[in-house]
Protein backbone atom coordinates (compact mmCIF):
# COMPACT_ATOMS: atom_id res chain seq x y z
CA UNK A 1 0.00 0.00 0.00
CA UNK A 2 2.75 2.67 0.93
CA UNK A 3 5.53 0.67 -1.45
CA UNK A 4 4.17 3.49 -4.72
CA UNK A 5 4.74 6.68 -2.88
CA UNK A 6 8.29 5.31 -1.36
CA UNK A 7 9.23 4.26 -4.66
CA UNK A 8 8.06 8.02 -5.94
CA UNK A 9 11.00 8.91 -3.47
CA UNK A 10 13.30 5.74 -4.61
CA UNK A 11 13.81 2.51 -4.56
CA UNK A 12 11.59 0.90 -2.01
CA UNK A 13 12.64 -2.58 -0.80
CA UNK A 14 10.81 -4.44 2.52
CA UNK A 15 13.51 -5.54 5.15
CA UNK A 16 10.85 -7.69 6.74
CA UNK A 17 8.33 -7.34 9.26
CA UNK A 18 10.47 -5.69 12.16
CA UNK A 19 10.38 -1.79 11.13
CA UNK A 20 13.55 -1.40 13.48
CA UNK A 21 15.39 -3.74 10.57
CA UNK A 22 14.74 -0.74 8.19
CA UNK A 23 16.55 2.05 10.80
CA UNK A 24 18.86 -0.03 11.46
CA UNK A 25 20.32 -1.07 7.55
CA UNK A 26 19.90 2.92 6.80
CA UNK A 27 22.39 3.58 10.04
CA UNK A 28 25.01 0.68 8.65
CA UNK A 29 24.96 2.00 5.16
CA UNK A 30 25.31 5.52 6.31
CA UNK A 31 28.02 4.33 8.57
CA UNK A 32 30.11 2.63 5.82
CA UNK A 33 29.35 5.80 3.62
CA UNK A 34 30.93 8.08 5.98
CA UNK A 35 34.18 5.76 6.83
CA UNK A 36 34.60 5.88 3.43
CA UNK A 37 34.31 9.24 2.63
CA UNK A 38 36.34 9.78 5.72
CA UNK A 39 38.89 8.06 4.16
CA UNK A 40 38.62 10.05 0.75
CA UNK A 41 39.25 13.52 2.96
CA UNK A 42 42.28 11.76 4.61
CA UNK A 43 44.07 10.98 1.37
CA UNK A 44 42.69 14.40 -0.04
CA UNK A 45 44.57 16.13 2.92
CA UNK A 46 47.53 13.86 2.79
CA UNK A 47 48.12 14.67 -1.33
CA UNK A 48 47.49 18.35 -1.12
CA UNK A 49 50.73 18.67 1.08
CA UNK A 50 52.67 18.64 -2.13
CA UNK A 51 50.27 20.25 -4.07
CA UNK A 52 48.06 17.72 -5.56
CA UNK A 53 44.20 18.98 -5.95
CA UNK A 54 41.55 17.64 -3.87
CA UNK A 55 39.60 16.56 -6.95
CA UNK A 56 43.04 15.03 -9.02
CA UNK A 57 43.12 12.80 -5.64
CA UNK A 58 39.49 12.32 -5.54
CA UNK A 59 39.24 10.78 -9.20
CA UNK A 60 42.34 8.70 -8.17
CA UNK A 61 40.76 7.27 -4.92
CA UNK A 62 37.45 6.53 -6.63
CA UNK A 63 39.27 4.71 -9.26
CA UNK A 64 41.19 2.58 -6.08
CA UNK A 65 38.28 2.08 -4.32
CA UNK A 66 36.03 0.77 -7.32
CA UNK A 67 39.32 -1.93 -7.79
CA UNK A 68 38.79 -2.47 -3.95
CA UNK A 69 34.70 -2.95 -3.70
CA UNK A 70 34.56 -6.63 -4.37
CA UNK A 71 37.06 -7.57 -1.59
CA UNK A 72 34.18 -6.85 0.55
CA UNK A 73 32.51 -9.79 0.00
CA UNK A 74 35.25 -11.73 0.43
CA UNK A 75 35.44 -10.32 3.79
CA UNK A 76 31.89 -10.80 4.68
CA UNK A 77 33.26 -14.49 4.06
CA UNK A 78 35.39 -14.84 6.54
CA UNK A 79 33.14 -13.09 8.75
CA UNK A 80 30.33 -15.24 8.23
CA UNK A 81 32.63 -18.30 8.25
CA UNK A 82 33.96 -16.95 11.56
CA UNK A 83 37.13 -18.76 11.19
CA UNK A 84 39.47 -16.01 10.08
CA UNK A 85 42.41 -18.47 9.53
CA UNK A 86 42.19 -18.57 5.32
CA UNK A 87 45.91 -17.82 5.17
CA UNK A 88 44.53 -13.95 3.92
CA UNK A 89 46.28 -10.87 5.17
CA UNK A 90 46.92 -11.04 9.10
CA UNK A 91 45.91 -8.60 11.95
CA UNK A 92 49.60 -7.97 12.16
CA UNK A 93 50.38 -7.41 8.63
CA UNK A 94 47.35 -4.91 8.81
CA UNK A 95 48.83 -3.25 12.36
CA UNK A 96 52.08 -2.85 9.94
CA UNK A 97 50.10 -1.33 7.15
CA UNK A 98 48.48 1.10 9.49
CA UNK A 99 51.58 2.37 11.22
CA UNK A 100 53.25 3.29 8.20
CA UNK A 101 50.22 5.22 7.13
CA UNK A 102 50.19 7.09 10.52
CA UNK A 103 53.58 7.68 10.22
CA UNK A 104 53.29 8.85 6.28
CA UNK A 105 50.13 11.63 7.50
CA UNK A 106 52.01 12.96 10.35
CA UNK A 107 55.28 12.95 8.31
CA UNK A 108 53.13 15.50 5.93
CA UNK A 109 51.47 17.16 8.83
CA UNK A 110 48.80 15.46 8.67
CA UNK A 111 46.50 14.26 11.81
CA UNK A 112 46.02 10.49 12.05
CA UNK A 113 43.37 10.33 14.28
CA UNK A 114 41.14 8.15 12.06
CA UNK A 115 43.59 5.75 11.30
CA UNK A 116 44.42 5.82 14.79
CA UNK A 117 41.16 4.55 16.07
CA UNK A 118 41.76 1.56 13.80
CA UNK A 119 44.88 0.86 14.89
CA UNK A 120 43.90 0.80 18.32
CA UNK A 121 41.51 -2.22 17.31
CA UNK A 122 44.41 -4.14 15.71
CA UNK A 123 46.46 -3.52 18.65
CA UNK A 124 43.35 -5.14 21.29
CA UNK A 125 43.33 -8.15 18.61
CA UNK A 126 46.80 -8.61 18.60
CA UNK A 127 47.04 -8.47 22.26
CA UNK A 128 44.46 -10.85 23.33
CA UNK A 129 46.38 -13.65 21.10
CA UNK A 130 44.84 -12.71 17.58
CA UNK A 131 48.14 -11.15 15.18
CA UNK A 132 47.55 -14.47 13.04
CA UNK A 133 43.94 -14.43 12.68
CA UNK A 134 42.54 -12.42 9.43
CA UNK A 135 42.09 -8.87 9.78
CA UNK A 136 38.41 -8.83 9.24
CA UNK A 137 38.65 -10.52 12.54
CA UNK A 138 38.22 -6.65 13.95
CA UNK A 139 35.06 -6.63 13.39
CA UNK A 140 34.93 -8.82 17.22
CA UNK A 141 36.62 -5.51 19.06
CA UNK A 142 33.51 -3.51 17.51
CA UNK A 143 31.03 -5.28 19.51
CA UNK A 144 30.34 -4.16 23.25
CA UNK A 145 30.10 -6.18 25.92
CA UNK A 146 26.69 -5.91 27.64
Amino acid sequence: MARPALEALGAAEFAGADPGVASLKDMALLSAMDLMLLGYVQAIAMMRTVGTTAADTAGEVEMWLAAMLPYGREIAAIVDGGTYDTGGQSVDFDRAGIASLITASREQGVSARFLEAHRVLLDELAASGHGASDWPRIIDRLTIPS
